[in-house]
C-alpha cells in the first residue's frame, strides 16, 4: 500500500475536511437548538414571573456551553470510506476511491489497475473542490441570532401575574433588612465591649 501515497493522502486530506465540516453543522444545529430552548425559557420566565432571578446576562453562557456539549455528542467523525465516496461522488470517478479503501481485503490482478487509475486522478483533484467551507451564512445566522437574544434579555419587560415577582422582592428586602440587623447588633455589642473593657482599665488605675 506504499505506493498508492498519493491517493490515500487525498482520501486523508477530505475526511479531515468532512470532518471539519460536519462539526462546523452540528455546531450550527446546536446552537439553533440550544438558543431556542433558553429563548423560549426566556420568555416564559419574563411573562409568568418564575425563574426571574435566573434569566440575567451572565446566564448567556449557557447558550455558548450547551452548544458544545451538544455538538460534541452529535458529532461522528467521517471514516476513509465515507471520504473516498464522496470523492468519487464529486469527481465521478465510478468507485475508483472506495476502491483504494478496500485494496487491502481484496483478492485478483486488478489491483495494479487501480492503483495506477486512482494514482493518476489523485494529482488533479484539490480536497477543497471535493469539500467546500461553506460557513459564511450560517455564521451571520448565529451572529444575528445571538444579537436578536441579547436584545430580547435586556429589554423585554417582566410581567409579574402571579405574584412571584414581588414575592422574591419581598423576600430580598427581608433578607437584606435582617442582614442590617445582624451588623447593627454587632457594633453595639462590640461598642459595649469596648466601654466595659475601658471602664475596667478605670477600675483597676484607681
Amino acid at each position: 500500500m506504499e505506493q498508492i501515497t498519493k491517493s490515500t493522502r487525498l482520501i486523508k486530506r477530505v475526511q479531515q475536511r468532512m470532518a471539519l465540516a460536519v462539526w462546523g453543522q452540528k455546531i450550527f444545529v446546536s446552537f439553533c437548538i440550544t438558543l431556542g430552548v433558553y429563548l423560549a425559557l426566556m420568555l416564559f420566565s419574563r411573562f409568568s414571573g418564575y425563574l426571574s432571578d435566573w434569566f440575567t446576562l451572565p446566564s448567556l453562557g449557557v447558550v455558548a456551553v450547551g452548544t458544545i456539549v451538544l455538538s460534541i455528542i452529535l458529532f461522528r467523525k467521517p471514516d476513509n470510506e465515507q471520504a473516498a465516496r464522496l470523492i468519487d461522488q464529486n469527481q465521478k470517478t465510478k468507485d475508483l476511491f472506495l476502491t483504494v479503501t478496500m485494496l487491502e481485503e481484496a483478492i485478483g490482478n486488478y489491483k495494479p489497475l487501480v492503483i495506477q487509475d486512482a494514482e493518476q486522478q489523485a494529482v488533479k483533484i484539490q480536497p477543497a473542490q471535493v469539500v467546500p467551507f461553506v460557513w459564511a451564512r450560517r455564521f451571520a445566522i448565529c451572529c444575528s441570532a445571538g444579537l436578536v437574544l441579547f436584545l430580547l434579555l435586556e429589554y423585554t419587560p417582566q410581567f409579574d401575574p402571579f405574584g412571584k415577582v414581588q414575592a422574591a422582592e419581598v423576600e430580598q428586602e427581608k433578607v437584606k433588612e435582617f442582614q442590617n440587623t445582624k451588623k447593627a447588633t454587632q457594633a453595639r455589642l462590640a461598642e459595649l465591649k469596648n466601654k466595659d473593657d475601658g471602664d475596667s482599665d478605670e477600675e483597676s488605675k484607681e
